[in-house]
C-alpha cells in the first residue's frame, strides 16, 4: 500500500494556476521525483510559455529532477506537508533582441 506524500505549492512572481480554485495542495506517490512533480506543475500552470524553465525550491534549495521527493519530504516536511516555491526563468534570458543579416 503505497503512501501518498502532501505537498504545498507555492507559485512565485508571474506564475499562476490555470485553475483559479487551485491552493497548490498536490498529493503524489512517495517513488515520484521532483521531475515527475515538476511535470504536474507545469501542466497545471496558465500561459507557461514552452521557453521558460520551471524551478522548484525546497527550503531555498534547488534538487535535481532525478531527486526522490520522499527523501526530501522525509527531511524538510512540517506537519506532514512538504512546502515548494516554484520559480519561473526565461531560459534565454529577457532580452530579445532583432537579428539583422547584412
Amino acid at each position: 500500500n503505497m503512501q501518498k506524500l502532501k505537498l504545498k505549492i507555492k507559485l512565485g512572481k508571474g506564475l499562476h494556476w490555470s485553475n483559479s480554485r487551485n491552493q497548490g495542495n498536490l498529493k503524489v506517490p512517495e517513488t515520484f521525483t521532483i521531475g515527475q512533480i515538476m511535470f504536474q506543475v507545469r501542466l497545471s500552470l496558465k500561459a507557461l510559455e514552452p521557453s521558460e524553465a520551471l524551478f522548484m525550491f525546497v527550503n531555498n534549495q534547488i534538487f535535481c529532477n532525478s531527486d526522490m521527493i520522499i527523501v526530501i519530504h522525509n527531511k524538510f516536511q512540517i506537519n506532514g506537508i512538504l512546502e515548494i516555491e516554484a520559480q519561473k526563468e526565461s531560459v534565454c534570458g529577457n532580452a530579445r533582441k532583432e537579428v539583422h543579416f547584412s
